[in-house]
């Protein structure tokens, strides 16, 4: 069992009467068994690094961008093959802004992603040396 599931309960108290000498006479409050809720909490936080180990280790490029088309993050691959850094573009470059993407013809594509959640390839030709 690890260190985070060792306390597996949640108290909650109030102290509703006090004798003169300011004892406590009568308390009302709840004791509730968390263990599974811990456990699910664990499980995900390992879920979550898998899937961040395989999106930042991945060969290929790729990014995550927003709702919006704002980028969040990317990966190592996509930070080699653009030559950029994090602070760069995350959160400054927007994909649904892109004039290079547009002037492309791929900017109907990429709408398809973020209306449709289609999937959608194609090769965008940058010049990173020029960003």
């Amino acid at each position: 069992m690890s260190s985070y599931l060792r306390d597996t309960t949640l108290g909650r108290g109030k102290c509703i009467a006090r004798d003169p000498q300011g004892r406590a006479l009568r308390l009302v409050g709840t004791h509730v068994d968390i263990t599974e809720r811990k456990r699910t909490e664990e499980a995900l936080r390992h879920s979550q690094a898998f899937l961040e180990s395989i999106v930042e280790h991945s060969p290929n490029a790729m990014w995550i961008s927003d709702d919006q088309g704002t980028l969040l993050r990317m990966n190592q691959a996509c930070r080699d093959h653009l030559h950029l850094r994090d602070e760069e573009v995350v959160g400054k470059y927007n994909i649904l802004k892109d004039n290079l993407i547009e002037a492309q013809g791929f900017m109907p594509l990429v709408k398809d992603v973020f209306v449709k959640a289609a999937t959608a390839r194609f090769i965008i030709s940058y010049d990173s040396a020029a960003v």
